[in-house]
């Protein structure tokens, strides 16, 4: 895991690589997959179908995030409560194009673990999986530090951030926490199609978890749902795994985005463009993010973008090395 910490930090070298976090101190031995497991998962995971990306599945996040809003409802501890239930169901992910598991796997049960995953586990459970301590910690030093040394450069004290496509608002909370623990009061967008996500956002306001929060219901599928957004001065908007639920034509988003001014913009988000042909873990992420009907065309359409209005915006794009099971799921890309 060091490799992917000095691998981040060559990354943003010069943007705040302070490493603030213990979570990676939890993380016991590792085991890799050898080629023949390899192999045995990509075959089994090119096997499992999931729903494509559609303005049909709001009801799937209405519920999923309603799952998060009844932990809180419940009094489970916000950290707990706020996790997606996507995390920690699966024994692998994959870091730096490998299979990796923080805990023994049943081989003989592989199949059943990739096809029928545990779906209700303990939140603390996911709290501790590999999956979501390396996610927390890709946050941390691809967003969290970088931004938290922009505000100190250009003497930013009560920062404005959208979170686009926001969910459960776990960054939110985690990012929050963070940037006020450092002398900062930052206020909060939370943009999402989920009105679960408004439930959520109001609890945590009410409860001044998260005291300077705003929800709005931004819908990728519905244009008009975009322009509350272009109200507001934000100093940094960021996606994570969020437009990867974008079916459209990535270019309206992209220049909507652009228009409502010059802050820095941040997407973790698959990005098949980024992915390789020739090596087979990749050539599977691709036919993945495909059948899914995943969000295509970023990094064009951006360079697109840049040649009409003939002034650069692409900053800095690099895959980060960390994926799930099914994709090699986070390629980050800043624009500005």
């Amino acid at each position: 895991m060091n490799e992917l910490r000095s691998y981040w930090h060559s990354q943003i070298s010069g943007e705040g690589n302070v490493d603030d976090t213990k979570l990676l101190d939890n993380i016991g031995n590792l085991v890799v997959a050898d080629k023949q497991l390899k192999d045995k998962i990509l075959s089994l995971v090119g096997g499992v179908s999931h729903q494509p990306a559609s303005p049909l599945n709001k009801q799937k996040w209405l519920d999923g995030w309603g799952e998060n809003y009844a932990f809180l409802n419940d009094g489970m501890s916000i950290q707990d409560a706020l996790i997606p239930c996507y995390f920690g169901k699966y024994p692998f992910i994959r870091v730096f194009g490998e299979f990796i598991s923080s805990r023994p796997v049943d081989c003989e049960r592989l199949d059943s673990l990739i096809s029928s995953p545990p779906f209700y586990l303990p939140q603390a459970e996911r709290r501790e999986s590999l999956e979501y301590i390396l996610y927390c910690h890709m946050m941390d030093q691809l967003i969290f530090l970088p931004f938290l040394e922009y505000c100190r450069i250009n003497a930013i004290f009560s920062p404005t951030i959208c979170d686009l496509g926001a969910g459960t608002c776990h960054n939110i909370y985690r990012f929050d926490n963070f940037l006020r623990k450092h002398g900062l009061s930052p206020c909060w967008i939370a943009t999402d199609w989920s009105s679960s996500t408004g439930l959520i956002s109001s609890k945590l306001v009410k409860s001044e978890i998260v005291p300077q929060l705003e929800y709005i219901a931004l819908d990728y599928y519905d244009k008009s749902t975009w322009a509350k957004l272009s109200e507001y001065n934000i100093d940094m908007l960021y996606s994570i795994a969020s437009l990867e639920q974008f079916g459209g034509n990535i270019m309206e988003l992209l220049g909507f985005i652009e228009g409502c001014g010059d802050f820095q913009k941040i997407h973790i988000e698959p990005i098949r463009e980024a992915l390789s042909v020739s090596t087979e873990s990749d050539l599977q992420s691709r036919m993945y993010m495909q059948n899914r009907k995943y969000l295509s065309n970023l990094p064009a359409s951006l360079l697109t973008l840049e040649m009409n209005l003939k002034r650069p915006l692409l900053k800095k794009m690099f895959r980060t090395g960390l994926g799930s099971l099914f994709i090699d799921g986070y390629t980050y890309v800043k624009w500005q």
